[in-house]
């Protein structure tokens, strides 16, 4: 998350909030365990940014 922030330069609730109404880039499971740690892909996020402009 902390990356995804400092990409975008939004805060972490605005994304979270982004995420909630589908305007962002889902999160996806970092480990086998779908419970665990979950985190963006690298290639949706700059998408979504090339496509926001």
């Amino acid at each position: 998350m902390k990356e995804t922030c400092e990409i975008t330069s939004l805060s972490r609730s605005t994304i979270d909030r982004l995420v909630e109404v589908n305007m962002f880039p889902e999160k996806v499971p970092l480990t086998g365990n779908p419970r665990g740690r979950k985190g963006f892909r690298v290639f949706e996020v700059l998408q979504w940014m090339a496509n926001r402009g």
